[in-house]
């Protein structure tokens, strides 16, 4: 579930690479990502000091599109996933085996969006079945390339980050490097990992931080 800046909960239209279209009162689905600070996904390149009337001005330009729903697939990523497709017999897709940053671009400027916010599929997350410390490494790998994708492309892209919440002491070390080091706008949460789901006990402490 995505939120725009004023709270409000918004239904993704599909338009090319998913543009934000629409907004009504909608349930929880498979996962959901928060920014701190501000009332939903954070837009372009703000950041979380900016002052509000920035964040306004950027509301009021109805000629920007905001993509809130954008996969990115980084290439230790598509092969550990596409492994475990393998291993589980399960279809690749497509647009995973095929994408690149320069043909993410492309597709951006032929929809005619102006910034995307960057995250994780929500399955099979960053996890592959390999530990606690194999997720965590792969949310790290995967928020760098990320950040250098931002970095790279000033205005064009956001990050939500992934946390691997197998362990929770890591990612909350993940937590702190996303924000204070690779200033994300936000990170992406699923509503459950394996059985459990976000208000477990466990995830107190993350929810906190």
């Amino acid at each position: 579930m995505m939120y725009d800046q004023t709270g409000a909960r918004v239904r993704e239209q599909r338009h090319g690479r998913g543009v934000v279209r629409k907004k009504s009162a909608l349930p929880f689905g498979a996962s959901s990502s928060i920014a701190p600070n501000v009332s939903g996904s954070r837009l372009g390149s703000l950041r979380r000091n900016e002052p509000r009337n920035a964040r306004n001005a950027v509301a009021a330009d109805a000629s920007k599109l905001i993509d809130t729903h954008h996969h990115f697939y980084p290439p230790p990523y598509q092969k550990a996933w596409a492994d475990w497709e393998d291993q589980r017999k399960i279809p690749h897709l497509g647009v995973q085996l095929a994408w690149s940053r320069d043909q993410d671009i492309e597709a951006m400027d032929k929809d005619g969006v102006t910034t995307s916010i960057l995250s994780l599929a929500s399955t099979p997350g960053t996890w592959f079945d390999a530990g606690a410390q194999a997720a965590h490494d792969m949310a790290r790998s995967c928020c760098d390339f990320a950040a250098e994708m931002v970095r790279d492309k000033p205005g064009r892209y956001g990050l939500f980050a992934p946390l691997s919440m197998l362990d929770i002491d890591a990612t909350l070390k993940e937590i702190e490097y996303a924000f204070d080091t690779l200033k994300a706008d936000g990170v992406n949460l699923q509503t459950n990992y394996g059985d459990r789901w976000l208000g477990d006990p466990t995830y107190r402490p993350v929810s906190r931080s």
